[in-house]
């Protein structure tokens, strides 16, 4: 193979690559906003209970 082509070849791969990645960010972005919101629901919830105990 000549260079131009392995050139080609790692330039469309890291391409690949980096929209894998940038998926895989996107991923744990959700994921972080949901894991906020679960927490700020489980602060809520036990306020709620030791309101309620009082």
């Amino acid at each position: 193979m000549s260079k131009m082509t392995n050139i080609v070849k790692l330039s469309l791969n890291s391409k690949i690559i980096t929209d894998e990645l940038n998926g895989i960010a996107e991923t744990l972005e959700t994921q972080t906003d949901a894991i906020k919101q679960i927490n700020n629901d489980v602060e809520l919830n036990r306020i709620i209970v030791g309101h309620n105990q009082q």
